[in-house]
């Protein structure tokens, strides 16, 4: 059912059926003979018979098919004799002096018959030929390189295995735990010493219980984000517990959440937080990010850098501005000054003042002026400037991360083959899905479960988002065998329905762009006729006989002028492109209506107007017609499919060998099955396409077909003359007498 909805097809032959789904090449051809050609007013088959008996045809068909075959053998035998005559040229020189100058002459004429072919202009077969390669070529490389950034970027397969005991000994030294916690807490803090105490105790406590585990499966931002002790992540989940409510799709229907904390008095959460005597999650650690919490992701490229995944920059909550009445200058100037320094850097105070150390290079104000990726899990964050996040004193977690982290785990983490070509093919096609997947499998609550999330590439100033729903699917897709398979069949059914609207509605526009827009020609002729330019309207008329038969007639009438008919068809033009943009717009909400890369539904509507016209023009032969659709339609799917089965992958890097396996498709229609079907004479003028719709009632020839036409199943096919003799003959022989 879905090949109808990209294949046009052709005129009658007979005089009381009319073409359907012809294009304008169809109508000029087509216009030619309102009747069956190559047969009597009475039915039978014009021909004669040579010398065995054997009929043979006289029809254009045949004489066209003698003409084509009569030229390449005329010039085939040129060719020949002219090979002939240099050999004879060659074998008569005499060897010595004169040898030479007979050499530079056969090399001349030579180059001149050479550059006689290459004067003739147009497309060669040969060089479709190269072209088609290429495109092979370059669909197939693409196509492993789509596998190399999957299969190292994509999905829960990101998260790698670690000892759990260097986890919590800390990624980037060996010194204990407890200790670095006490480096790192706020200087707000270090005053009180039962505080400081109580939280080491309690985070000693917890380290024995895990250190019970061997390993932990984490992503290189999970173990990055680690790297920032418990007590100094954000106190949302202390005052409000591990609410999600602006998380979820369906948030106003969902009221109930088993972990919302009642809201109490801020001062007293925070001290209870502390001081450990907070039971409700004293045994539970607060999330790697909090929902008050702004994350800045940099990417630091090359394997030169050791141990550089970890947080650089920690704004606390409790370090309020004390004068309402500052100036903005100042404010900023001390803003950076304590969001943009490490406070987790092991050089301590040397390091905050001067800045310049090689080990703490990334913790620099010059370093953090520019950031790359913003992300945070409450979406009226990402869309306050920096004014308002300084007012608000919003907390700010700013993690660079290495190249080698992203690609293996971690920052120690060993290459494969296929790793390091993700690795070299991400830079030269971009980081944005690779810190997306990041993100959705990283950013999670403190019990494990998925958050949504907003991601802004703060350089090109594209924005993405996500939801909880999203990653559940894809997780019970994952484990549950049931799940998997409906989720699969879900996948196709919906892949065929978008497959079906998008061609659907380009081959009407392209329908209606070949019929109407072309009234666009006759301002256009009538401009350059006042200019003084020898321009004919009858051009367009024979050219197009649907809109000269309609013109003839308008001024044969006289009704009305050929003007009120013209601005008729521009705006229906109008109106019916108008409809088009808009549905582009009404049917990406619906089938991509999660994140994608920039203007991706452009591209994919941009590939089916490509494809349609190319099916228009192109597609003539009963085997193209059988051919390319279905090999469009696979395509089509195998592109859905992969858009539909990953929450975010490489979709921009499908786009490439999609197109380019479109390229070859289509030359391939061509080399193959359309030149030899016009060469046998299959297609012609007579019959401008080889199979075709015929209608059960007349209609006039000239005309166009309705749009419903274009959903009719193909049913008729012309056979030339000889064709139906020779099958005739082989019919009778198999039946016998």
């Amino acid at each position: 059912m879905f090949q109808t909805a990209t294949t046009t097809t052709t005129t009658s032959t007979t005089p009381t059926t009319v073409p359907v789904n012809r294009n304008s090449s169809d109508s000029e051809e087509s216009a030619l003979s309102t009747g069956s050609i190559g047969s009597s007013p009475s039915g039978i088959p014009i021909g004669r018979s040579d010398e065995n008996g054997n009929a043979t045809s006289t029809t254009p068909t045949t004489r066209m098919a003698q003409q084509i075959a009569s030229r390449h053998q005329g010039r085939n035998q040129g060719q020949q004799q002219q090979q002939q005559q240099q050999q004879q040229q060659q074998q008569q020189q005499p060897d010595g002096p004169l040898a030479e100058p007979a050499a530079a002459v056969a090399a001349a004429q030579q180059r001149r018959m050479q550059e006689r072919e290459e004067r003739r202009g147009g497309c060669t077969q040969k060089g479709l030929h190269k072209i088609m390669r290429i495109c092979l070529f370059v669909a197939l490389f693409h196509l492993v390189v789509l596998v190399c950034l999957h299969r190292t970027y994509v999905g829960p397969r990101i998260s790698k295995r670690m000892n759990v005991n260097h986890y919590l000994a800390g990624i980037h030294t060996n010194e204990d735990p407890a200790k670095l916690q006490a480096q790192a807490k706020p200087q707000a803090q270090e005053d009180d010493t039962k505080a400081t105490t109580s939280s080491s105790n309690r985070n000693l406590n917890r380290e024995r219980d895990l250190k019970k585990k061997d390993t932990v499966w984490r992503t290189c931002l999970e173990n990055a984000l680690a790297t920032r002790p418990a007590e100094n992540r954000s106190h949302f989940f202390a005052l409000y517990g591990e609410s999600v409510k602006e998380d979820e799709e369906d948030e106003d229907k969902d009221h109930h959440h088993d972990d919302e904390k009642t809201i109490q008095n801020p001062a007293i959460a925070i001290t209870n937080a502390t001081s450990g005597t907070d039971s409700d999650n004293d045994s539970r650690e607060p999330p790697l990010l909090g929902r008050d919490e702004l994350l800045q992701i940099k990417i630091i490229y090359g394997d030169d850098c050791i141990d550089c995944s970890r947080v650089r920059t920690v704004v606390s909550r409790n370090e309020t501005i004390s004068n309402a009445t500052e100036s903005t200058s100042y404010l900023r100037s001390r803003y950076l000054s304590q969001s943009k320094l490490t406070l987790w850097s092991d050089d301590g105070e040397r390091s905050l003042a001067e800045g310049e150390d090689k080990e703490d290079r990334f913790s620099t104000l010059q370093y953090w002026n520019t950031n790359v990726y913003r992300f945070s899990t409450n979406e009226a964050l990402m869309y306050l400037d920096e004014k308002m996040l300084l007012w608000h004193n919003v907390s700010i977690v700013n993690v660079t991360l290495s190249e080698r982290c992203l690609a293996t785990g971690s920052d120690a983490g060993d290459y494969s083959s296929t790793k390091k070509i993700g690795k070299f093919m991400s830079t030269i096609y971009g980081m944005d899905s690779v810190i997306i997947n990041q993100l959705m499998y990283s950013i999670k609550t403190s019990t494990g479960k998925n958050r949504g999330g907003h991601v802004k590439n703060m350089e090109t100033k594209e924005r993405w988002m996500y939801t909880k729903t999203e990653l559940d699917d894809e997780y019970n897709a994952r484990h549950n065998p049931i799940t998997w398979f409906f989720n699969r069949i879900g996948v196709l059914f919906v892949s065929l329905i978008a497959f079906f609207l998008v061609t659907s509605v380009t081959s009407v526009i392209v329908r209606l762009l070949t019929s109407s827009g072309v009234m666009i020609m006759f301002p256009i002729f009538s401009c350059l006729r006042g200019l003084g330019v020898a321009m004919n309207q009858r051009v367009l008329e024979m050219s197009y006989p649907w809109i000269g038969q309609a013109r003839r007639a308008i001024r044969r009438q006289g009704v009305h002028p050929f003007n009120h008919y013209l601005g008729a068809q521009l705006g229906k033009l109008f109106l019916m492109y108008t409809l088009y943009e808009s549905s582009q717009v009404a049917w990406s909400s619906i089938f991509y209506s999660k994140s994608t890369p920039a203007n991706l539904s452009l591209w994919i509507f941009g590939n089916a107007m490509v494809f349609e016209y190319f099916n228009m023009i192109f597609v003539r032969s009963a085997l193209s017609a059988y051919f390319y659709p279905r090999l469009t339609l696979l395509y089509f799917l195998a592109y859905h499919i992969y858009f539909y089965s990953v929450p975010y992958g490489f979709f921009d890097v499908a786009l490439i060998p999609w197109v380019f396996l479109m390229a070859h498709n289509m030359l391939f229609t061509l080399l193959a099955l359309e030149l030899p079907a016009s060469s046998r004479g299959a297609v012609s003028i007579e019959s401008p396409r080889e199979v075709f719709a015929k209608l059960s009632w007349p209609q006039w020839n000239a005309a166009i077909p309705g749009d419903w036409t274009l959903f009719l199943p193909l049913n008729s096919r012309y056979i030339p003359i000889h064709d139906r003799n020779n099958d005739a003959q082989t019919r009778n022989t198999q039946t016998g007498p």
